[in-house]
């Protein structure tokens, strides 16, 4: 469904207005992890003005007593006047908000990265558009991409257009690359904590994760391009894991994320058992490995042995028990200490552990109507389409002429054609001959689109077997990169996987618990993008044409999953693509695919021209009924089939027969044999001949019916 789009709720385009007063100015510091807000690494802030016109005020860090910081930062008197970060909201109550810079007052809170604290952060600069946008560069996106993966705390810098990375590592000092916009703070400074939260960092009291591979990571994309090291790095040992110490709280939370989580995944299952080595809490000394025996133990390939086994060869040295958070948030668990949590909580859609459950999500039904969101108006709606059809029918040919339309590349008074276009995704097992249609709609059609504007919305990318849960990966890249937003509407591309045994692996075709599970991923983790599923009806599907009776090859949950079911069948010798499973009302039932042919050429692998045929199919609602279309090749057949007793009859026939003999010997009614025999007589299969008068047996039959000269050579030759 379409959704309409806003700016980030957090998002701030310059310094915080200080004109602004806050009902609770301090109350974003209570979402600060708990082991971070313990340490007595805190301080104030407040803003002096810019230096020069033009720039940005100053951040010029405070004691909690109000005194400014100077001298050398780290030494025992600095140390001492460092606070927790309650004494420092205290203090901050005392001193009151800064209405603006070089008023008195404090502006924010701020965190002092200090040699032993345990507690980095990696400043991304520049990163953030003014609409929220990404602007990340290949280095920064990489940082993100791996502190996600680990579940570290991302919130927006003051100004909104950068981004505060903080976890566990101890063993980088300060660095920086300001032409990249990566810096890293470890061993001193200061950096200001906003608690806006940024993507799918929504912890709120949890453990700062060990995030020893992002730093790291951070570290050398500084190094390899601009290094400016401040202080000597404290190592530690590669093969050592840093102790994850956490609440038994926060083990059931653990308890909880992995449950989302499948185990049978070996690459999943590696990350997971890295991320829970040398997790403690005060009632289980070796929670990591309680939690990942008892996960472990719910795969189909779970051997206690080889799992204790691999366990010990775990180092837990680059990444964090937030991996299982941040994993598990991927596929739809709710975090209890997150704000969506709390909301759902209040809301009464969460139980009181904490656990959501789907029938605590209560509709009000008096929220307004909403339209479906059509792909293809009045036949195709957003969501998981499938279509299947026999081997040979002509699917690609359909279906990338369909995708078109929805592209907004389409005949003028096209009825068909979308309110508005999308961008398409056309994933093909056989992309020569996805490109031989393109051309042949492109040059050879009532279309007459330019290359430029086909290759603007229309884009073509080889089959890639793979698993559902790698295919679901791409959903957001794709999202990001080709969703438009139409008078503050998103209008998400749509994705076609021709064909889904080309794309989708799976162990057990038939699998039900498979197909459910794939049909699952896509509704819920490829980002809500609508798509097409194309297959192969079952085997003993292949000759029929009643939509009723047909399915796709493989589970049958993947049609009773989707969101709408279509079969494409040849009837008579026309294509239709007729609805199967809707739930809305279709204005058409079936549309029918007339196919079109042209002649080109093109060069072979040794650069000479061979002939090429280009065949594709036109889209359109139905001229004829397939019913009606039905009916008329039953009456045809049943002519043909009553032509053919007639002349069988009178081939054999040893002596004069007329009209009366002929309608008494065939079956059938009376008129249908009297039309039979008028056709035959017109097509000069039949002949009517007088009877000479001294040849007549019977003074009342005249005339005499006879094989025309085809009808004879014609059966000569086959005799």
């Amino acid at each position: 469904m379409a959704t309409v789009t806003t700016a980030p709720i957090h998002f701030r385009e310059t310094e915080p207005d200080m004109a602004r007063v806050e009902t609770d100015w301090l109350a974003r510091y209570d979402d600060v992890p708990a082991s971070m807000a313990e340490k007595p690494n805190w301080l104030l802030y407040q803003l002096d003005p810019p230096s020069a016109p033009g720039k940005k005020p100053r951040k010029v860090p405070k004691y909690a007593n109000g005194a400014r910081r100077s001298g050398k930062l780290g030494r025992p008197e600095d140390r001492d006047q460092l606070v927790t970060l309650g004494q420092a909201i205290a203090a901050a109550r005392r001193q009151g908000q800064q209405k603006a810079p070089g008023a008195p007052g404090v502006a924010g809170l701020g965190f002092a990265t200090l040699e032993g604290s345990g507690v980095t952060c990696v400043d991304l600069d520049g990163c953030i558009g003014p609409d929220g946008s990404k602007h990340f560069n290949a280095h920064q996106r990489a940082i993100v991409e791996a502190a996600e993966a680990v579940g570290a705390m991302i919130e927006r810098s003051p100004s909104g257009t950068g981004l505060h990375v903080w976890g566990i590592s101890d063993n980088h000092a300060n660095n920086k690359a300001h032409d990249i916009g990566v810096e890293l703070f470890s061993t001193t400074g200061f950096v200001t904590v906003t608690c806006d939260f940024w993507g799918n960092c929504e912890f709120l009291g949890a453990e700062v994760v060990n995030m020893t591979g992002v730093v790291d990571l951070a570290q050398h994309t500084v190094m390899g391009t601009r290094a400016m090291p401040v202080d000597a790095p404290t190592p530690l040992p590669a093969d050592k894991a840093l102790e994850q110490t956490v609440q038994d709280e926060t083990v059931e939370h653990l308890r909880s994320a992995l449950a989302r989580i499948p185990a049978d995944d070996r690459d999943v299952w590696v990350r997971i058992g890295q991320a829970l080595k040398g997790l403690s809490s005060p009632s289980h000394d070796d929670a990591g490995r309680e939690l990942f025996e008892e996960w472990s133990a719910t795969s189909v390939k779970h051997n206690p042995e080889a799992d204790a086994s691999t366990w010990e060869s775990f180092s837990g040295d680059r990444s964090g028990y937030g991996a299982v958070f941040a994993e598990a948030q991927r596929r739809g668990w709710l975090n209890p200490k997150s704000r969506a949590a709390l909301t759902a909580r209040q809301e009464g859609r969460i139980n009181t552990d904490g656990r959501s459950h789907p029938l605590l999500n209560f509709t009000n039904i008096d929220d307004p109507l909403e339209a479906p969101s059509f792909v293809i108006p009045g036949f195709i709606i957003e969501g998981v389409l499938t279509i299947a059809g026999s081997p040979g029918v002509g699917k690609t040919t359909a279906m990338v002429p369909l995708a078109l339309t929805a592209a907004g590349i389409h005949a003028e008074g096209d009825p068909l054609a979308p309110k508005h276009w999308r961008h398409v995704v056309y994933i093909s097992e056989d992309v020569n001959q996805a490109k031989r249609i393109l051309l042949g709609v492109r040059l050879h059609s009532v279309i007459d689109a330019p290359q430029e504007l086909v290759a603007e919305r229309f884009h073509l990318v080889p089959a890639h077997r793979m698993t559902i849960e790698e295919l679901v990966l791409v959903g957001m890249p794709y999202r990001e990169r080709f969703t438009r937003v139409v008078d503050g509407v998103e209008v998400p591309p749509l994705i076609v996987i021709d064909t889904k045994s080309a794309v989708i692996a799976s162990e057990e075709e038939n699998s039900n618990s498979e197909a459910s599970k794939a049909i699952a991923l896509l509704k819920q983790q490829f980002a809500d993008l609508p798509v097409w599923i194309i297959g192969h009806v079952a085997k003993t599907d292949a000759n029929r044409t009643d939509a009723k009776t047909l399915s796709m090859r493989g589970g049958g949950a993947i049609e009773g999953d989707a969101n709408q079911t279509a079969f494409l069948v040849n009837e008579s010798g026309v294509r239709f693509l007729v609805l199967g499973k809707i739930r809305f009302e279709a204005r058409w039932r079936e549309l029918q695919i007339e196919t079109h042919t042209a002649e080109t050429v093109a060069r072979d692998q040794w650069g000479d021209l061979e002939p090429l045929t280009l065949r594709w199919g036109r889209v359109t609602p139905p001229e004829v009924s397939r019913s009606v279309l039905k009916a008329q090749a039953k009456q045809a057949a049943d002519e043909t089939k009553l032509r053919a007793q007639v002349l069988e009859y009178v081939g054999s026939a040893t002596g004069p027969i007329n009209r009366t003999a002929i309608y008494k010997a065939v079956l059938g009614r009376r008129a249908d044999a009297t039309a039979a025999v008028a056709a035959l007589l017109v097509s000069g299969e039949l002949i009517e001949q007088d009877i000479p008068r001294g040849e007549r047996n019977n003074n009342n039959q005249r005339t005499r019916i006879v094989l025309g000269p085809k009808t004879r050579s014609t059966e000569e030759g086959a005799s």
